[in-house]
């Protein structure tokens, strides 16, 4: 049976498993977390919204579902800024059209991240 590897902390039996969690998603999830432990004043404190885009691209990038991949990264972010008192509030459309950028590459993950930034608030 192959070793059950999910998002960071995550040890739950439908986690992903470890064959499909690629070595470049490993370092996305792992820059997050770096985020954390680094502190430094050129990258710390990170805004919720780079976290949240930093967890969409990890997912939406790198493929780590057989199937969607785009929905998983955008509820992703919408559920973590949710989890932490930001109340997320953009129309389909956008959603659509602002996921298929960033899986197409024509949108890079600081502008998801502002894009995150500009429909969210304290709710």
């Amino acid at each position: 049976m192959a070793e059950s590897r999910g998002l960071p902390g995550d040890s739950r039996d439908d986690a992903v498993p470890a064959w499909r969690l690629g070595g470049s998603a490993r370092r996305r999830f792992a820059r997050v977390r770096s985020f954390q432990a680094k502190k430094s004043i050129r990258v710390w404190p990170p805004t919720l919204a780079k976290l949240a885009a930093s967890y969409a691209a990890g997912i939406i990038l790198n493929h780590p579902f057989l199937d969607g991949n785009k929905r998983a990264g955008f509820m992703l972010a919408a559920t973590f800024l949710e989890s932490n008192g930001l109340t997320f509030n953009a129309t389909e459309e956008s959603v659509v059209e602002t996921t298929l950028a960033l899986a197409g590459g024509k949108l890079t993950e600081a502008g998801y991240a502002k894009w995150l930034a500009k429909n969210s608030f304290k709710g």
